[in-house]
């Protein structure tokens, strides 16, 4: 009997000194590597402005509800509570969460100050989750489309400003570093120093938005006045060559690119040749008087 533990004692002392000696580098590293999580963070898309510090194109952050089904959660809680902010019949809440799925969403797309009350409950509310998202918002719809285009899914500038500028406006994407608790909840490292997350840059345009929404109102009247297929036209401060207005039709709305017709995202009016015609008059008229051979 004896024997037998002084075997069992070596089998046991053995293997802890390979496990410490041998296979510590290799744990240690599993052990790590299963603590510290990294996530890549977006930096934030540079604004645009018009001359006048007006936002004609801004990043904003969307928030999506939705609950477990099949866990326990706070049913009478949060069809109270969404029907009352988003001022919605009880009965489709309700419906929603009869379903029995791991994700039932309850609602997509919100702005912030649609779901303020929502997101300062949230934490109150059994089974309730949050999904947060940043998307690309022009405030002014059709009447900038052309001149800024707009930003896709994978957040690349497609056509115009958005484009031309994509690495300027575009952030930088960092590497963060964070400890995964035994409950699972992730918390921000402090073993690794975090990168600096470096957001896009601003840009401010010579457009006065003002100017910019007549201009448009005018060539869609021009447009229906003379059954014409499409206009364009440009307002210049004759005195720095600014451009004040840009604008072309029929547009599209840049906050609903998909379902657009992608023959209107083109600004024809700096895309398309035209004739010269009676501006052309002028450098005609000037060459003559500065040559002398014209006399007043």
């Amino acid at each position: 009997v004896s024997l037998f533990f002084l075997l069992i004692s070596i089998t046991i002392l053995s293997k802890m000194f390979f496990i410490q000696s041998y296979k510590s580098k290799e744990l240690r590293n599993n052990t790590y590597e299963t603590g510290i999580v990294e996530r890549t963070i977006k930096g934030k898309r540079g604004q645009i402005y018009d001359r006048n510090g007006e936002i004609l194109a801004e990043t904003i952050n969307k928030y999506t509800f939705w609950v477990n089904s099949n866990k326990d959660f706070d049913k009478n809680k949060i069809i109270e509570l969404f029907s009352l902010e988003l001022q919605q019949p009880k009965d489709i809440f309700k419906k929603l969460l009869t379903k029995k799925k791991s994700y039932v969403k309850i609602a997509d797309g919100l702005l912030e100050t649609q779901c303020k009350n929502i997101l300062s409950q949230i934490s109150n509310i059994k089974g309730l989750h949050c999904d947060l998202s940043t998307d690309r918002y022009y405030p002014y719809e059709n009447i900038t489309s052309q001149v800024l285009g707009y930003v896709d899914r994978d957040n690349k500038g497609q056509f115009g400003i958005e484009y031309q500028f994509d690495p300027i406006l575009r952030g930088e994407n960092s590497q963060h570093f964070y400890n995964r608790s035994a409950s699972g909840k992730l918390n921000e490292s402090i073993r690794k120093q975090q990168p600096i997350v470096n957001n896009g840059n601003d840009i401010q345009l010579t457009i006065d938005i003002e100017i910019q929404a007549i201009l448009v109102d005018a060539l869609h009247k021009g447009l229906i006045k003379s059954n014409a297929l499409s206009a364009n036209g440009v307002i210049l401060n004759p005195f720095t060559g600014d451009i004040l207005a840009m604008a072309s039709v029929p547009d599209f709305d840049p906050n609903n690119y998909k379902t657009q017709n992608i023959a209107t995202f083109s600004n024809r009016t700096i895309s398309e040749a035209y004739e010269p015609g009676s501006t052309f008059k002028l450098i005609a008229i000037t060459a003559i008087l500065e040559s002398g051979l014209y006399e007043s």
